[in-house]
């Protein structure tokens, strides 16, 4: 144990990055005020071996000889090796600590016991740096006996906390360790943060019946100790690491006792995460509260709430409708911003200890994915020729199949990037594996040259006879539309893709794209339910495209160029960097308000359907059926599939006459007609939203799903096109300038400068034929004006919609063109663009009056 607490102290330090002592490196600190502060037990099984091999004698006249091999000799060296001090005393030596070190016993709650001491350490300016951990590799026959005894073992031996059919713990073994240091000095020092301690509270149960059972009193006075002293209420946390042992008696209590805490709070229902480290390790009795530190420390820091195993029905003390707390089986994202992150940890012991840490996250660089292993693995070999590259397969396969290789997949990963990347020329041979097993057998099929896609070996030229095609092509991403959502479609993508989670944090949208598990094919129905309503689909599909796309781009693949099918357009326009991600659920949320309000309230919502025909073949049947104006063919997804959209009673309608025509249909389950008349008061309502964010220029070409056309550059334009009936329209803004504000319609505010820096042509209007003319380009405004408004007194100038320049010059109608001096009329003027004209507003010289 004491060899085990060492590594695991020695490799804490290195990770801190700080000198772990030895050829490691790392930063010098000062090793005279650091301390050392582990829980443990009394005892072990050395402890128990000595005093049998001092009192068997008594028992018996002589000891067999086969026994007496078995059992140690007392000598000098055995007194340490038995102390439990010793744990942390031997970290101290080894390493060179002259802080203080000593070892604490609090049953099951040692090592949160030892937090609690390491804390009051730093925080009375007795040491600058702390180690503090727990370990415990002690389950011999004692420990199953007393605890058989109590009856906490589980007869199938799996630990499954809060679960309906938990019948007790199964024992485990670990040794943790954690680096604390006080916030400023480590912000001082430039250290990575993963999360902050805010407070700790103890209690004891006092008078009660027994010392083994546990007493919601002392574990209520713990937690209301921590969250008072860490000045954060229990509504505030989104994640509790309960002590969660899978007892009957156990878990009733602490769900109690969590569930009275928190509602009297004011938590609500469903706000936070529970779960027990225990069920993914068993228990590990004073390791326990240091294992439950650190999973709830990473999902801080990742920005990723881990799930607990072995749950499939709720304990029945648990109401979902009511209950402040959720389940979850698998890992979701944390949808918070990592500052407004907490986290509660519980730890309770024999004897009546109880305590409870809360813990914040960190605002600092986020890490790059939320695993630390991937299931699977991707090997690229270079070389000029494959000769070249098949040196490389051997390398890796001789250290793959080496004797005693300690390597994990993602260590010969790592070796195999840093070769490939070091290497000349193109990828000759890829392989993806799960295991190093794997790894190796397809290594080996790879030096036989073999070549199977489908079992994960790639030979460049032997995939695909059209394999040069593809090379020489660019790569595409399409982001889907609603109606592509569906439970769990992000359940692989979120975990690797944290920033991704957090781009979800935006107001009026935080947690309903993550549901919790669903435990009754009831509640399955209702998140299949909810998935379909506009308000959460849309956030929804934004984070799952985001986190695909954050995905691929940590694997290398990046887009040349993405498209967006409706809703899906925005999500492109973030990806792109056009739109910034983090406004990307707000803007979503108030695209689906938008939608919703345009429909009203009580009004029919109307239906879609998708349609096996070409668009022109879907409207040659809508015009025989006298449907044209009710029903739209709103999405050309294909040459042979049309989408159509419009009222209840009109689609029905429509889908009879295709099927009659021999056109397959299928109705799709949607929240309302998008694309059609029923939603086309969302225009203005959306365009108002969207003038109140930057638009950038996108990174890679982004092509509207309204005009098949690319995207222009941002910088260039002050009236971006938006898909119309999908993204709607927008009057967009320079982000160095902005020129206009959000109003119906349009809006701008004159200056004495181009909104669009560097970017100001010559153009004048020529009102006989109501064109504006580009004096270094061919381009006109896409349609004559046909309405004229009485002509302006002095002073006024016109903008026609879907243009920003500065205008020079304009002539006016009457007897003869009549031109104004050039630069007598410089300015700036921005106004949105609408599909087939361009409007004229007049507008009052007042540079600092904005009208519409």
């Amino acid at each position: 144990m004491q060899l085990l607490a060492l590594e695991a102290a020695r490799r804490a330090l290195l990770d801190a990055g700080y000198d772990g002592g030895g050829q490691s490196g790392g930063r010098a600190f000062d090793r005279s005020r650091t301390s050392v502060v582990f829980g443990a037990e009394a005892g072990s099984d050395l402890s128990n071996a000595g005093v049998l091999s001092a009192v068997l004698p008594a028992y018996l006249d002589t000891v067999p000889e086969a026994i007496a091999r078995q059992l140690p000799t007392l000598t000098e060296d055995s007194f340490p090796g038995m102390l439990a001090n010793v744990i942390s005393g031997r970290i101290a030596n080894r390493l060179d600590l002259g802080g203080a070190n000593f070892t604490v016993d609090a049953a099951c709650a040692s090592s949160l016991a030892a937090l609690d001491v390491a804390c009051k350490e730093l925080v009375s300016g007795s040491s600058d740096l702390a180690l503090c951990g727990g370990a415990d590799l002690h389950n011999g026959i004692n420990d199953y006996l007393l605890f058989a005894s109590v009856h906490a073992l589980s007869p199938t031996g799996r630990s499954r906390p809060f679960d309906a059919s938990a019948d007790g713990i199964a024992l485990g073994e670990g040794v943790g360790c954690l680096v604390l240091k006080r916030l400023a000095d480590a912000e001082r020092d430039g250290d990575r943060v993963y999360a902050v301690v805010q407070g700790i509270g103890s209690a004891s149960d006092g008078r009660s019946l027994g010392l083994t059972a546990p007493r919601p009193e002392g574990q209520r006075a713990a937690m209301e100790r921590a969250y008072r002293g860490a000045g954060v209420g229990p509504a505030e946390v989104g994640l509790v690491e309960a002590h969660g042992t899978g007892t009957v008696v156990g878990d009733r209590t602490e769900l109690a006792t969590l569930s009275a805490v928190f509602t009297d709070a004011g938590a609500a229902p469903g706000s936070c995460a529970l779960g027990s480290v225990k069920s993914q390790i068993g228990h590990t009795k004073c390791a326990a509260g240091v294992a439950g530190l650190i999973k709830a420390a990473l999902a801080l820091h990742t920005g990723i709430k881990p799930p607990t195993l072995h749950l499939e029905q709720p304990n029945p003390a648990w109401d979902k409708d009511v209950s402040p707390f959720v389940f979850q089986a698998e890992a979701r994202p944390w949808v918070a911003p990592p500052a407004e992150r907490v986290a509660g940890v519980s730890a309770f012991g024999f004897g009546g200890t109880n305590f409870h840490a809360v813990l914040r996250g960190y605002d600092g660089p986020a890490p790059a994915h939320g695993l630390q292993e991937w299931p699977a693995e991707l090997f690229t070999f270079r070389g000029a020729d494959r000769a070249g590259a098949l040196r490389a397969v051997t390398e890796l396969l001789r250290q793959t199949e080496a004797e005693g290789a300690p390597w994990r997949l993602r260590d010969l990963a790592l070796a195999a990037a840093r070769r490939a990347e070091a290497a000349a020329g193109p990828v000759q041979v890829a392989v993806v594996a799960s295991d190093p097993a794997e790894l190796a057998g397809l290594l080996r099929r790879a030096l036989a040259q073999e070549c199977d896609p489908p079992a994960g070996l790639h030979l460049a030229g032997q995939d695909d006879p059209a394999a040069d095609d593809v090379a020489r092509g660019e790569v595409a991403f399409l982001f889907p539309g609603q109606g592509s959502q569906r439970r769990g479609c992000s359940r692989n993508c979120s975990p690797r893709s944290p920033g991704a989670a957090a781009s979800a944090a935006g107001p009026g949208v935080r947690g309903r794209p993550v549901p919790p598990t669903a435990f009754t094919p009831q509640a399955r129905e209702q998140q299949r339910t909810a998935l379909t309503d506009t308000r959460v689909a849309q956030p929804a599909l934004g984070l799952t495209g985001l986190a695909a796309s954050e995905l691929l781009e940590l694997a290398g693949v990046r887009p040349q160029l993405a498209a967006g099918h409706s809703y899906g357009e925005l999500v492109a326009l973030c990806a792109a960097g056009a739109l910034a991600a983090e406004d990307l659920p707000s803007i979503s949320a108030a695209r689906a308000r938008a939608i919703l309000d345009s429909v009203g309230e009580g009004r029919d919502p109307g239906s879609m359907a998708a349609v096996a025909a070409g668009a022109e073949q879907v409207e040659r049947v809508l015009a025989a059926g006298a449907l044209t104006d009710r029903v739209t063919a709103a999405n050309h997804n294909a040459p042979d599939q049309t989408v159509i959209s419009g009222g209840s009673a009109e689609v029905a309608a429509a889908i009879r006459l295709l099927a009659q025509a021999g056109y397959g249909t299928k109705q799709l389950r949607v929240a309302c007609a998008f694309h059609s008349p029923l939603v086309a008061g969302a225009d203005q309502r959306f365009a108002a939203v969207l003038a109140d964010h930057p638009v950038r220029a996108p990174e890679f070409a982004v092509w509207s799903n309204r005009t098949a056309a690319r995207y222009p550059p941002i910088r260039r334009r002050c009236a971006a096109s938006w898909p119309r009936r999908s993204s709607l329209r927008c009057a967009s803004r320079s982000r160095s300038r902005p020129c206009t504000r959000r109003a119906p319609g349009c809006s701008w505010r004159p200056a004495p400068v181009p909104c669009s820096p560097g970017w100001s042509p010559p153009c004048w209007a020529d009102v006989r034929t109501g064109r504006w003319r580009w004096r270094d380009a061919a381009a006109v405004c896409p349609a004559s004006w046909t309405h004229w408004p009485s002509w302006p007194s002095p002073g006024c100038r016109c903008a026609p919609a879907g243009c920003c320049a500065a205008v020079t010059r304009w002539t006016r109608a009457g007897p003869g063109p009549r031109a104004v001096p050039a630069g007598r009329w410089t300015g700036s003027w921005c106004a949105p663009q609408t599909e087939n004209s361009c409007p004229v507003r007049w507008h009052r010289p007042d540079p600092y009056l904005e009208h519409s």
